[in-house]
């Protein structure tokens, strides 16, 4: 039984593409391995790949096919749930600090009076 491989990247303007596909001919030289080469969905608008002069250089690379995964709303959702719990976390945290300190003062002014 065979053995499959897929390498996966991401290169903004081919070099990671490169050091891919070198990776992936190495495997190819494995007898009965099943080698694909995927790169992973950009992310950034296309204002910002003109921006980094990138546009290009990712044409060279176009070709090669995406790989299959999650959609981009799943991760956006995902995101906004860490965010939200990120921030909750930080309000617990402020919540907490201020309430130990309420304590260290009631414990000073306790024994300040005995």
């Amino acid at each position: 039984m065979g053995v499959k491989v897929q390498v996966i990247f991401y290169s903004l303007y081919g070099h990671v593409y490169r050091l891919a596909e070198a990776v992936a001919e190495g495997a190819r030289q494995v007898p009965g391995a099943q080698v694909e080469l995927l790169q992973v969905t950009e992310t950034l608008p296309a204002e910002v790949l003109e921006k980094r002069g990138a546009v290009e250089a990712k044409k060279a690379f176009a070709h090669t096919p995406g790989r299959p995964g999650k959609s981009r709303s799943l991760r956006n959702k995902r995101s906004q749930i860490r965010i939200a719990r990120l921030k909750q976390r930080s309000y617990l945290t402020q919540r907490l600090i201020t309430l130990r300190y309420r304590v260290s003062r009631r414990c000073r002014s306790t024994f300040a009076e005995t």
